[in-house]
């Protein structure tokens, strides 16, 4: 205790230290655990196509209408892709058993992956057909919007490689890909 009376200065800056020590942890630990309610990704299913209708009503300005439409097309496209996702799904583990049978056969495996190619192309196609109709409801300044959103959507699921991580700005500007 005679050190802190004779520098006074420093025995305050060692008392502010271990204070901001302490809050800093603090911090960290709250942050650690407080994980922000994010409305439209929430992972439960049940809710998940009111939220979609919510988060497009909300970025593009959808109208109750327009909301109607979407609701009633999205069902449908859905509706149109579970068979071939179901297909898709049921094929790769065939494709999983026969790469590791015990004698591989190449060419069911070349079958198997062409098939699984042709649904894959369906299922493309049909995405394709689903935002086609969707951005025919929508106004041309929602088109924008739209048009914005899925670029956004094909950046954030861009594939990561190694090594190769495109630089992300342009002369101090984000670059869009």
């Amino acid at each position: 205790m005679d050190f802190f009376k004779k520098n006074k200065i420093a025995g305050a800056i060692i008392i502010l230290l271990v204070v901001l020590n302490i809050v800093l942890i603090t911090l960290f630990w709250l942050r650690e655990f407080h994980h922000p309610n994010f409305a439209f990704r929430d992972t439960s299913r049940k809710d998940r196509p009111e939220r979609t209708m919510r988060f497009f009503q909300h970025e593009l300005g959808f109208t109750d209408e327009q909301v109607a439409d979407f609701a009633e097309q999205r069902r449908i496209f859905f509706d149109e892709m579970k068979p071939i996702i179901k297909q898709i799904h049921d094929l790769r583990m065939e494709l999983t058993d026969a790469i590791f049978a015990d004698q591989p056969e190449e060419d069911r495996v070349r079958i198997l992956i062409g098939q699984i190619s042709e649904l894959e192309q369906k299922r493309e196609f049909a995405m394709f057909s689903h935002i086609k109709q969707v951005s025919a409801l929508c106004t041309p300044e929602q088109q924008i919007k739209l048009k914005d959103l899925m670029r956004d959507v094909m950046i954030h699921n861009r594939p990561e490689i190694r090594g190769e991580r495109p630089d992300r700005r342009i002369n101090g500007s984000k670059r869009r890909y």
